[in-house]
Parts: structure tokens; C-alpha cells; sequence
């Protein structure tokens, strides 16, 4: 344990009205657009690929190199 750092911050008190306010957020159906677009793209750029990569999880160090 000779590694363990604390960290100590303090920061100013937010006040219930700021955070409990009535801010909304984007709906399912719009986030849910974002990620089928993002999808989509992913798709078309493995689609020329010669390897078994579908989504970008599946790179690897070495096919950076060839997606560029």
C-alpha cells in the first residue's frame, strides 16, 4: 500500500432548486436515433473490411493501422 494517494476536495454546496429543476433531458426515441446513427456507421466502415470486425470493439492494435 505503499502507492494509496487521498484525495480531499471540497466544493461549494449546490442548491435543491438547481439540481431538482425542470430540465429535461432528450427522450428514448431521440437517444435511440443517436445510437442507430451510430451504429449505421460503424457498419459501413467495417463493411469493406477483410476481417471478422463488426463494431469497433473489435479492433485491434494492428488494424488501426489499415482503417486508416
Amino acid at each position: 500500500m505503499l502507492d494509496r494517494v487521498d484525495i480531499h476536495i471540497e466544493t461549494p454546496r449546490v442548491d435543491y432548486e438547481k439540481l431538482s429543476g425542470d430540465w429535461v433531458g432528450k427522450s428514448s426515441a431521440a437517444m435511440g436515433a443517436r445510437v442507430q446513427t451510430a451504429r449505421n456507421i460503424q457498419q459501413l466502415q467495417f463493411t469493406n473490411s477483410q476481417s471478422d470486425m463488426i463494431c469497433n470493439i473489435d479492433i485491434r492494435f494492428a488494424n488501426i493501422i489499415m482503417l486508416c
